[in-house]
């Protein structure tokens, strides 16, 4: 399949990667907007706004990717390890997420031309897609939202949305159901009523220096995308919420997957206007609503360079 040998050769093209790892987000962002999309793209159908920019496309899926990563500067150094085919960089990759603006880039070099929206600032609680949900409407025709933002290997992630007959569906493209904490489509999918799905794109390690990437897993993943591109549902995905809204105050969730550890949790995420991972009141210190819960300034700066540990981190 000719699509299937532009995507496999452009996803092994080392030195393209490192093109889309060595930017900042604001030059990723120019670059994106001034020579990688008007190449694909009409420039009336091509948004570029504070925060985001989407794309119109002609095929009625919208593939998301985030273009911040948790680095205060893209790596110097790479490293390609071609027996393992794995891509690493002592002063932090940034794979998550350039792998998913790698991964879209491919789908585009191999002809589709799905609807795309690339946000600014996920990492610092979806600053972008905050601003998306707000200022966009997204076309009735789309079916669904598809984010390559995950780490790993064939993971599906649904966050708030709990429509079981989607969730059937990516199933069936040889994805399993696992769980994550927060990521743009988290924002987007009850603003705009539509079903979403975050899928492995092959890093591992994210938020450190330690973080890697497997080439062959982000072929594998996109490729599945395109399949998916080519075999759309006739009708739309509509956005099901979890029954309370939020994975953190449904015991029967918390119960199956924190398993004993669930009573400890428990007394972290009360209904009172606190700080839900310590504890602290409103009054003493500022409280953000992120990754669906009530996080204090002091936590949220913690989150932000990956310093929690324990049963807390993994309740997030």
């Amino acid at each position: 399949m000719k699509e299937r040998k532009t995507i496999v050769d452009f996803l092994n093209n080392i030195e393209a990667f490192e093109t889309i790892l060595q930017q900042t987000q604001e030059d990723l962002k120019e670059l994106l907007v001034d020579t990688i999309l008007p190449y694909f793209y009409n420039e009336e159908d091509i948004i570029n706004n504070d925060g985001y920019i989407c794309v119109n496309g002609e095929t009625d899926i919208m593939l998301l990717a985030h273009m911040d990563t948790v680095f205060n500067s893209p790596p110097e150094l790479i490293i390609y390890d071609e027996d393992k085919n794995i891509i690493t960089s002592p002063q932090g990759l940034g794979g998550d997420d350039r792998c998913g603006i790698f991964s879209i880039v491919s789908l585009l070099k191999a002809g589709y031309r799905p609807f795309l929206l690339f946000t600014e600032d996920e990492e610092i609680g979806g600053v972008g897609a905050s601003k998306a949900g707000k200022t966009l409407d997204i076309p009735e025709s789309i079916k669904y939202l598809v984010q390559l933002d995950r780490r790993g290997k064939d993971d599906a992630v649904f966050y708030c949305c709990d429509n079981k007959d989607f969730k059937h569906f990516i199933e069936d493209y040889n994805f399993s159901i696992s769980s994550g904490s927060f990521t743009d489509i988290d924002t987007l999918m009850p603003i705009w009523d539509i079903c979403g799905v975050n899928l492995s794109i092959g890093y591992y390690n994210e938020h450190s220096k330690h973080e890697y990437v497997r080439i062959n897993e982000m072929v594998e993943t996109t490729l599945k995308v395109a399949k998916m591109i080519e075999t759309l549902p006739e009708e739309k995905h509509e956005f099901t919420a979890l029954k309370t809204g939020s994975v953190f105050n449904d015991e029967d969730y918390l119960k199956s997957v924190y398993g004993g550890a669930y009573s400890n949790l428990r007394s972290r995420l009360t209904d009172t206007k606190t700080c839900e991972i310590c504890g602290e009141d409103y009054s003493s210190n500022i409280v953000h609503h992120i990754y669906n819960i009530d996080v204090c300034e002091t936590c949220l700066q913690l989150l932000n360079t990956n310093e929690l540990e324990g049963e807390v981190i993994h309740a997030i």
